[in-house]
């Protein structure tokens, strides 16, 4: 069984992904760890769309992919340069994106694209007895703004669901994510942790081995976290830029069940990441997931798909 499905979500959209990643039928995770690089996109003021992406790898099935990375390195990036989505205008970066991402094809494991429309601000929590509710109950140390404890909560319950999905008894797993808003101090980090456990504890029914976070600054010189994040955050940023130029097209509102065509010009690096993302991969499994506001106020949960 590839994905054990979620028992009791705590939230109907975690539900909806349970589903939905079902039905992908990702690779059994058998090694002994699983590492989970996680990142995000669309920040930036013109965006309809935040993306959080979320990287799965069985890391002892993806010894290919390690093989391919160190030799990319040596070829393309011998100066330790980082590949990212904002840095894709270096010529550097530029000739390492295809290379990198064929690279990319021999992880083992499950690429996930979560995709929100902005207007849809309460997934989590709602208003100020909610925040108070979560703050209380999960006993947070932290001052956090509104926003930015709703992003937490979302990303660790899909962290936490994914654990719960995909992990083995007594399996070893390390979230990775990018030094963001969420990591900004120490106390905000210490946070992040008591809700991944609380999650976990909640979607994950096995025993695990050991349950532990960090950011890309572990990455000790030699680029493994930092290349391994950066697959989650060049697919946020160029999935983030194509959704939001689709509903631009669309009236600012993608309907769930009709094909819209799309032919005006596209970045070229969010087209090539795009396309690569939405590709078919045997090893290395991809679903994005949209979450769009509906016209009376609400929002529907589905499986996005683009054919480039």
């Amino acid at each position: 069984m590839s994905w054990r499905h979620l028992e009791a979500p705590l939230y109907t959209w975690v539900r909806r992904l349970d589903r939905i990643i079902a039905a992908t039928r990702p690779n059994e995770v058998c090694g002994p760890t699983l590492v989970i690089a996680s990142d995000s996109g669309g920040t930036a003021p013109h965006s309809r769309y935040r993306t959080s992406v979320h990287l799965c790898v069985d890391i002892k099935a993806s010894s290919r992919w390690e093989l391919l990375r160190r030799q990319l390195r040596r070829d393309h990036l011998p100066d330790g340069r980082r590949m990212s989505y904002k840095a894709l205008s270096d010529g550097h970066r530029r000739r390492a994106l295809a290379p990198f991402l064929q690279a990319a094809e021999f992880i083992s494991g499950l690429c996930v694209a979560m995709i929100f429309d902005k207007k849809v601000t309460h997934l989590c929590m709602n208003g100020a007895e909610g925040y108070r509710r979560v703050h209380e109950a999960a006993g947070l140390e932290a001052s956090w703004k509104d926003r930015e404890l709703e992003e937490a909560l979302r990303m660790t319950n899909v962290v936490a669901a994914l654990v719960g999905g995909l992990s083995r008894p007594n399996q070893n797993v390390y979230w990775l994510s990018d030094q963001d808003n969420l990591f900004g101090n120490e106390r905000q980090s210490r946070d992040v942790a008591r809700l991944l456990a609380s999650f976990s504890g909640h979607y994950v029914s096995h025993p695990l081995g050991e349950l532990g976070f960090g950011t890309t600054a572990l990455d000790k010189g030699d680029r493994w976290e930092e290349d391994l994040a950066a697959i989650p955050d060049m697919v946020a940023g160029a999935l983030a830029e194509i959704t939001t130029r689709l509903a631009e097209r669309c009236g600012g509102y993608i309907p769930a069940t009709i094909a819209v065509p799309y032919a005006d010009p596209l970045l070229a690096k969010a087209h090539f990441i795009a396309r690569w993302f939405w590709s078919y991969g045997p090893t290395l499994r991809r679903v994005a997931i949209l979450f769009r506001e509906q016209p009376n106020g609400r929002y529907a949960v589905s499986r996005h798909r683009w054919t480039l």
